[in-house]
């Protein structure tokens, strides 16, 4: 019986550490209502809640999510805005960087963390109507629907 235990044990510590290894960003700031969709699971966010690569995140009425992502990228969602992580990878030790955002609908206020500033070019936002490149440091973008 000790064996089971110990053995479910080091399972769920397994597994924690590979989802943690998942992780591209957090929730920083919350108001209202705000979920997250992760496969077909819907999550309800709470400060703190793990971001992880292909979360959509949704904010109603009223709402709005502040995300910080791994190079300190920050992410705020206003209200009626849906925003996927579409590709997230920062890992200075290979050389690799790459941020790329969908904006579904709802305005989005991006400032550029560490990888935006390495490989500028690794870094764009979509829209149902364009793409953008990101160059700068701060910008809005506001999608109606």
């Amino acid at each position: 019986m000790f064996r089971l235990l110990l053995y479910c044990f080091i399972s769920i510590l397994s597994l924690s550490n590979l989802f943690a290894a998942d992780k591209v960003a957090k929730i920083k700031s919350l108001e209202g209502d705000v979920s997250i969709q992760r496969g077909d699971k819907t999550i309800p966010a709470k400060l703190g809640t793990i971001i992880v690569m292909n979360d959509l995140i949704n904010t109603s009425k009223k709402s709005s999510a502040g995300l910080v992502f791994n190079d300190n990228t920050m992410i705020t969602l206003g209200e009626n805005t849906s925003f996927q992580v579409s590709k997230y990878l920062y890992d200075p030790q290979k050389s690799a960087y790459a941020f790329e955002g969908d904006i579904k609908k709802g305005k989005v206020l991006y400032t550029s963390g560490k990888i935006a500033k390495i490989s500028s070019n690794n870094v764009s936002m979509k829209t149902p109507t364009s793409i953008i490149g990101v160059k700068g440091t701060k910008f809005v973008v506001e999608v109606n629907q």
